[in-house]
């Protein structure tokens, strides 16, 4: 299943992505699942800022 997903803030922005699921997955079950994505992804962005560890996604850090 491909889809898209709009912002609310930003309507002219529009995200697409794909979907495996097995066939007896409804669609309102994938919208939900592709919606949670969304939330996570902003409370790891967050926290990365927040806590300085997107300084180090590429360095190596000895305690």
């Amino acid at each position: 299943m491909s889809a898209g997903r709009r912002s609310i803030r930003k309507p002219d922005e529009i995200a697409y992505y794909l979907a495996y699921a097995p066939l007896e997955a409804s669609a309102r079950e994938l919208v939900r699942i592709a919606g949670t994505r969304w939330a996570i992804e902003e409370c790891f962005q967050a926290t990365k800022n927040e806590c300085g560890l997107d300084q180090y996604e590429i360095r190596r850090y000895v305690g």
